[in-house]
C-alpha cells in the first residue's frame, strides 16, 4: 500500500473516531441535561414533602402540649364558665390534631407507616384516658381533679415526650430517604459529567496524537519531543479538569444535615473505608454561615482526608473547626510520616490553597519528616472572593 493510501486510511479512521466521539458527547450532554432536571425535580419533591410533613408534625406536637395545659386548667378551675371555656379549647385542639393526623396519613411512605401507626395508637390511648374527665361535674372536678392530674395526666407527660421523640424520628426517616434518593441521582450526574468532560479532553488528545503520527510519517524527528511533551501536558490537564469538575457540585448532605454533621459523616465514612481514625471537633459553629463558605470547608476537609489516607500513612486525623464573630478557623492534623512543607506541594494542597485564596482566607502547612502535618485555614465569614475562580 502506498504512503498516500495509508495516510488516507489513517485520516478516515481518525475522522470516524471523531464522529463517534461527537455522537457520544451529544448523547452525554442530552443525558446530562435530563439528569440535572431529574436532580432538581427529586430535590424539590423531597423538600416539599419534608416541609409538609414537618408542618403537620409540628401541629400535632403543639396540640399535644396544649391539650395537657387545657386539661390542667379545666380540672383546677373552680368557676364553671371558665372551666367550660377550657373544655372547648381542649376539644378544639383534639379536632385540629385529628385533622393533622388525617392529612399526614395521606403522605405516608412505607418507611414511616409503622412509626405513624405507633404514634396514632399512643394518641388514641391518651385521649381515651381523658374522655371520662369531659363528663365531670364541678364537684367531681373539685374532689378528684388533682388526683387525676397526679396519677394520670402528669405521668402521661412522659409518654407525650416519647410521642414527640417519635414524631422527630418520623421526620428524620423522611429526610434520610430523600437524601439517599438525591445522593444517588447526584452521583449518577457527577459520573456523567466526568465522562462528558473526559470525552471532550480525549478529542483534543486524539487530534494531537494524529499530528504526532503525521510527524512520525514525515520523519520530522526534531519536533517529536516537543509534541510528545505537549500531549503529556494536555493529558495531565485533562485529568485535573475531570477531577475538579467532579468536585464542583455542592454536596447535597450540606443542605440535608448541615456542615458539622456532614463533616462527621465524612469522617465516619473515611474511618470505615480505610481504618484511619478521624475525629471532628467543633466550637460554636453556626449553621447560618454563607453557603459558599460551608461548601469550601467541606471540600477542604475532603481533600485533606484524601491526602492523609493516600500519602501520609497516618493512623489518626483530627479535624477542628472554630467560629469567631468575623472568622472561621479550620485545622486538620495527622500523625503521619510528614514531609518538607516548604519544598513539597502536591495538587491536593495547591487545590486547597486556591479555594482558600478565592474566599479571601489564609492557608498554611506545618510539617517535618517523621512528625505528621497540620493544615491551618482562616476564612472570613463575610466572603470576599479573590481574583481566581476555583472549579
Amino acid at each position: 500500500m502506498s504512503a498516500a493510501r495509508r495516510l488516507s486510511a489513517n485520516n478516515r479512521a481518525v475522522i470516524a473516531g471523531f464522529v463517534g466521539l461527537l455522537l457520544l458527547m451529544a448523547f452525554a450532554e442530552f443525558e446530562g441535561l435530563r439528569t440535572l432536571r431529574q436532580i432538581q425535580k427529586t430535590n424539590d419533591e423531597m423538600r416539599e414533602g419534608f416541609l409538609r410533613r414537618t408542618r403537620l408534625l409540628d401541629r400535632i406536637r403543639a396540640d399535644l402540649y396544649l391539650s395537657g395545659t387545657y386539661v390542667r386548667d379545666y380540672l383546677l378551675e373552680p368557676e364553671p364558665g371558665k372551666a367550660e371555656s377550657h373544655l372547648k379549647s381542649l376539644i378544639q385542639s383534639r379536632s385540629d390534631m385529628d385533622a393533622a393526623l388525617q392529612m399526614y396519613r395521606g403522605l405516608l411512605n412505607t418507611e414511616d407507616s409503622k412509626p405513624f401507626a405507633f404514634l396514632t395508637q399512643e394518641l388514641a390511648g391518651y385521649w381515651k384516658v381523658l374522655e371520662p374527665v369531659l363528663e365531670w361535674t364541678t364537684p367531681q372536678r373539685q374532689r378528684a381533679g388533682y388526683i387525676f392530674l397526679r396519677d394520670e395526666v402528669f405521668p402521661r407527660r412522659i409518654a407525650m415526650l416519647g410521642i414527640a421523640d417519635q414524631i422527630g424520628a418520623i421526620a428524620e426517616s423522611q429526610l434520610k430517604v430523600g437524601k439517599l434518593r438525591v445522593e444517588e441521582t447526584y452521583r449518577g450526574f457527577r459520573r456523567l459529567l466526568a465522562i462528558t468532560i473526559a470525552l471532550t479532553a480525549l478529542t483534543g488528545v486524539l487530534v494531537e496524537m494524529a499530528n504526532l503520527s503525521t510527524l512520525i510519517r514525515k520523519r520530522e524527528t526534531g519536533a517529536l519531543g516537543s509534541k510528545a511533551d505537549e500531549i503529556k501536558k494536555m493529558v495531565e490537564n485533562s485529568i485535573s479538569v475531570v477531577r475538579n469538575m467532579a468536585l464542583l457540585l455542592r454536596p447535597p448532605m450540606l443542605d440535608d444535615l448541615g456542615l458539622i454533621p456532614a463533616l462527621q459523616w465524612q469522617a465516619r465514612e473515611v474511618s470505615k473505608r480505610t481504618g484511619v481514625w478521624v475525629k471532628v471537633a467543633d466550637e460554636n459553629v453556626s449553621e447560618d454561615l454563607p453557603e459558599e463558605l460551608k461548601t469550601c470547608v467541606y471540600r477542604i476537609v475532603q481533600e485533606a482526608l484524601h491526602n492523609c489516607v493516600q500519602h501520609s500513612g497516618a493512623r489518626t486525623v483530627r479535624v477542628t473547626i472554630r467560629q469567631e464573630p468575623d472568622r472561621l478557623f479550620l485545622s486538620v492534623q495527622d500523625d503521619g510520616k510528614g514531609f518538607h512543607a516548604h519544598q513539597e506541594r502536591g495538587m491536593g494542597l495547591l487545590g486547597i490553597d486556591e479555594r482558600v485564596t478565592h474566599l479571601g482566607g489564609t492557608f498554611s502547612v506545618e510539617s517535618e519528616p517523621g512528625h505528621g502535618a497540620v493544615l491551618r485555614i482562616i476564612l472570613p465569614q463575610i466572603v470576599q472572593p479573590g481574583p481566581r475562580v476555583v472549579v
